[in-house]
């Protein structure tokens, strides 16, 4: 994968889940299949796109951090904008993305885009790091 300096748009299919169930219990989520790392620059913005299946096309997306409990989910499709989060689904083409504005340090962690679906939700991981504003 290609990534650019300036601008990052990383895609994800998330086709390729599958669910894990076993007869002690079930995991708390859902792992897609590789990690995003996506890379941005201090003072700028950067974009973060998630593929989905179609059969998510009605369903509300979101991205979170940490364990992604209701404290860690910063932005919804519900919401569109929140602080320094925007989303938007373009539901033809089944691609959510977030776009974090203004990247500073502090923003160099993991976070997850999910899809809320009946059972478990589904996720991709995406690590973001943070290099010195050019």
């Amino acid at each position: 994968m290609a990534i650019s300096s300036n601008f990052v748009n990383t895609y994800f299919n998330f086709t390729n889940n599958k669910h894990v169930f076993l007869l002690f219990g079930c995991f708390d989520r859902v792992y897609a299949e590789g990690l995003i790392e996506v890379f941005g620059y201090e003072g700028r913005d950067i974009n973060v796109s998630c593929h989905y299946d179609e059969r998510f096309k009605d369903s509300e997306k979101y991205f979170c951090k940490n364990d992604c409990g209701s404290s860690d989910v910063l932005i919804t499709t519900k919401q569109k904008n929140k602080g320094k989060y925007s989303i938007t689904d373009d539901i033809k083409n089944r691609i959510v993305t977030v776009t974090i504005s203004d990247l500073q340090s502090h923003d160099a962690e993991k976070y997850w885009c999910g899809v809320t679906v009946w059972g478990i939700d589904t996720y991709s991981e995406v690590k973001l790091h943070i290099k010195e504003g050019k």
